[in-house]
């Protein structure tokens, strides 16, 4: 995992991976390096709509696979309870929210709730047909679409959190809560 990685990367430049050639990347060195928070969740999906936004299209998926992307090349399946919402302007609202002010929100609870940002960037669409068909949820991206992902890990599971704002001016917001990564 990459970007703004607190000790273990600097920000883009890419992860140690066990086959340079390939790419493949050691989940289990990676998460060896992330502490595990204690801290007391809230209710799933964890995190609260920023201030003066609202959150629409709301879905819950249970024993559903997702694509995080823990860089602009790499991304790993996590299969688990997937949470996905749209994060828009709340007409009824006159705070006016904008990209960076709901990316700073959500890093913040992140942080809050003992997790961290793991990457924050330009990515490319899944093209590999393998994992369409091996995924049952995925961000809705569009070419060079942005991705903020983030991690916290329990003692019990992982909780992905990734960020789509190539929606302008809705986000789309996945949490997911993984028991395992799929390999």
């Amino acid at each position: 995992m990459v970007g703004i990685l607190v000790g273990c990367h600097p920000p883009n430049n890419p992860p140690h991976t066990d086959n340079e050639k390939e790419g493949v990347l050691s989940i289990e060195k990676f998460l060896s390096n992330i502490p595990i928070s204690d801290v007391d969740l809230n209710d799933f999906p964890y995190l609260k709509v920023p201030k003066g936004a609202k959150s629409t299209n709301e879905n819950i998926c249970e024993n559903c696979t997702f694509i995080f992307y823990l860089d602009s090349l790499n991304k790993i399946p996590v299969k688990g309870r997937v949470f996905s919402a749209m994060l828009e302007q709340d007409p009824a609202n006159n705070f006016e929210i904008t990209t960076y002010y709901v990316i700073k929100n959500i890093t913040d609870q992140v942080s809050t709730l003992g997790g961290i940002k793991v990457f924050e960037g330009d990515v490319l669409p899944p093209m590999d047909e393998s994992v369409k068909d091996n995924t049952t949820w995925r961000l809705n991206l569009k070419d060079n679409s942005h991705v903020s992902s983030y991690l916290i890990r329990r003692g019990e599971s992982n909780i992905h959190i990734s960020v789509a704002t190539n929606h302008i001016p809705k986000l789309q917001l996945i949490v997911v809560e993984s028991k395992e990564s799929v390999h």
